[in-house]
């Protein structure tokens, strides 16, 4: 397990000057950002080769994990639905996301809120992970993964022009979002096998 961790520390990083912590939960990586009580990253573990059958053992694992920290925890997961702010309703994730794909039994939702409220994104963790990571901190909040890209395309939307088409690579998948007329029309995760794939994607989008 330590083979598939990389480590990355700024200078003057000390683990007692960790004020909180992000995870990015991605389908086969996660990353651990320490931040300092101005935000600031002051390092970062990467673990490759990532289980999630195994998230307990490589929770255990990671020193920045041991410190009772704020954590906010963004899940990549790929069943997952962008709803409008107006129609949103709390409570009916579940019939969301029936409509999309089949829910564990032991499904835990949530939603993130973005474009000020404008958009949800309605997705689940499972009880499982969802208790390990609370066993693990006493304050932590749940957040799609998606919404990273997304903010930032919200953010830089109105120097888009025409059509556009823009694609976030990580690992095996990539999310692909498309824009007309500074509007959000396309918005997906897929499953990414080879390089012909990517093209295959956003050529369907065209």
């Amino acid at each position: 397990m330590e083979n598939n961790l990389k480590v990355y520390k700024s200078d003057k990083f000390d683990v007692e000057d960790t004020a909180s912590l992000s995870l990015f939960l991605y389908p086969n990586s996660f990353f651990v950002f320490a931040k300092d009580k101005n935000q600031a990253n002051i390092a970062v573990h990467h673990h490759q080769n990532f289980n999630w059958n195994k998230i307990e053992e490589e929770l255990s694992a990671d020193p920045l994990l041991k410190a009772d920290v704020p954590a906010k925890i963004f899940i990549h997961e790929g069943l997952f639905s962008l709803i409008p702010g107006v129609l949103f309703q709390p409570g009916k994730e579940s019939e969301y996301l029936q409509l999309i794909g089949d829910l564990p039994e032991n499904a835990h939702f949530f939603n993130t809120p973005l474009d000020s409220n404008n958009i949800q994104i309605v997705s689940y963790i499972s009880s499982k992970i969802k208790k390990s990571l609370e066993s693990r901190f006493s304050e932590l909040s749940f957040i799609h993964g998606a919404s990273s890209f997304l903010s930032y395309l919200f953010k830089e939307r109105f120097n888009l022009i025409g059509q556009e088409i823009l694609v976030n690579y990580f690992g095996k998948h990539m999310y692909l979002a498309a824009f007309t007329d500074q509007d959000l029309s396309v918005f997906n995760r897929f499953e990414i096998n080879t390089k012909e794939d990517i093209l295959k994607y956003i050529l369907v989008l065209s």
